[in-house]
Order: structure tokens, then C-alpha cells, then sequence
């Protein structure tokens, strides 16, 4: 149910039964469970999805304090050599694996291995999902936060804009799932004091935005907030 409503775009539903469903999975099988990281991970999705990115930024610590506490004993190596041997060395589940090994890294401030095991679960996905394809641009971005958060700016536009040209031939070009992509661009030119791109991008976002969610919206709103505070940033306060 919760996955429905996600995909329906409505967060606060779906963020509901993300809670309700974690709930359970603590108590079916403990605090410190992989069922119960993954449970995390993918609230903290939904959470990214309505722009609570601080909470969102501590469920996904949460779930990479319990995959560290679990495997925390064993090598990297062993842990995906031995799901290669379960599922198959071009699986969506070795994909996963390193996706987690690469949260554990960033968590470590250890970029160059967060970076390459992304990069491993990125080849993965492309051949088995196509690298048109959802799981192929959520991974894209990840890296570009891995970059973004480190203040390399540069190399956090890279990733991301590889990954508008895969969402924009997924989707319509007024399709909500660009949102997010166009303010992050925008926020990512603000960093480099690129004002005007960064008005442009974000500028992408509200139109989008009007014909989603409507010109009264609380997101439309909030997009007007942030071209004001790009205007601020760049001293332009007539």
C-alpha cells in the first residue's frame, strides 16, 4: 500500500505506511535486522521525495549503522563474493550489496571506495534494468550527493545531469520526477556562484511544479522561496 501511494505521488500517505511497516519489522525480527534497514532506507526515499532531506539523511545513517553492525565483522569482499554465489554475479541483489558497502564508505568519509563500489552496482544495474532505466539514475544521483557533500561541486553536476538526460527520456518533460533533479542543479550552480543557471534550473522546477501541484501550492511556494534566496545570494535585492 505504501509503495501505491508513492508512486501515486502521494508522500505523506505513503510516508505513513513506511513508518507503519518499520514498526513491524522491529518487532518481528529486532532492532538491528537487515529487514529493518531496508525498511529505513526506503522510508528515507519517501522522505527525500516530500524535501525532508534532514530526515531523510539520518534514517539512511540509521540503516547504515545497522548494515555495519551486521556485516560489520566481515571483509567486503567476502560479503559480495558470497552473494555472488547465492544470486549470480550480475544480480539486483549484488547491486544492493554494494550500494550498501558504498553508504558505509561515504558514511566513513572514505569517497574514492564509496565512488568505485557505486560505480560497480551502477555497471550491474545498467545490464540488468538497461542504463535507461530508474535504477540506473538513482544511482547517478547518489554520486552526485557522494560529490555534492564533499563540496566538489563539479563533479556533482556531472552525475546529476547524466541523470535528467535518462529521467527526461523516461518521462514527459513536465513529468514531477524531474522536480528534484532541476532544484538540486539549481542548488548545485548556487554553490558555484552560477546565479543565473541556477535561476534557470530552478525556474525548470516551478513550472513543473504549477501544472503538478498547482500555482496556489506549498511547493510552488517553496520554489519561489528558493529563487529568492538565489537572487539573495547574488546580491540582487530589487
Amino acid at each position: 500500500m505504501a509503495t501505491a501511494y508513492y508512486y501515486q505521488k502521494k508522500y505523506p500517505e505513503a510516508i505513513e505506511y513506511y513508518h507503519k511497516a518499520l514498526e513491524l519489522h522491529k518487532k518481528l525480527h529486532g532492532e538491528k535486522h537487515p529487514s529493518v534497514a531496508h525498511a529505513l532506507k526506503t522510508l528515507a526515499i519517501a522522505m527525500s521525495a516530500q524535501e525532508k532531506y534532514d530526515e531523510s539523511i539520518t534514517l539512511r545513517y540509521q540503516a547504515i549503522d545497522i548494515f555495519k553492525k551486521v556485516h560489520g565483522t566481515e571483509k567486503h569482499e567476502d560479503i559480495i563474493g558470497s552473494q555472488q554465489e547465492l544470486y549470480g554475479k550480475e544480480s539486483p541483489e549484488v547491486a544492493d550489496t554494494y550500494c550498501h558497502i558504498a553508504a558505509t564508505h561515504n558514511y566513513d568519509k572514505n569517497i574514492a571506495q564509496a565512488i568505485k563500489n557505486y560505480e560497480m552496482a551502477f555497471e550491474i544495474r545498467k545490464k540488468v534494468f538497461g542504463e535507461v532505466s530508474k535504477q540506473s539514475y538513482e544511482l547517478l544521483f547518489a554520486m552526485g550527493n557522494v560529490y555534492f557533500h564533499e563540496k566538489k561541486f563539479k563533479e556533482s553536476l556531472e552525475y546529476y545531469v547524466k541523470g535528467l538526460e535518462i529521467q527526461k527520456k523516461l518521462f514527459k518533460e513536465a513529468s514531477a520526477e524531474l522536480i528534484h533533479t532541476y532544484s538540486t542543479i539549481s542548488m548545485i550552480h548556487t554553490q558555484n556562484k552560477k546565479f543565473d543557471e541556477a535561476l534557470v534550473q530552478q525556474k525548470r522546477a516551478l513550472e513543473i511544479q504549477e501544472k503538478v501541484f498547482g500555482p496556489k501550492s506549498t511547493e510552488v511556494a517553496n520554489s519561489y522561496m528558493r529563487m529568492t534566496n538565489i537572487y539573495y545570494s547574488d546580491n540582487k535585492f530589487d
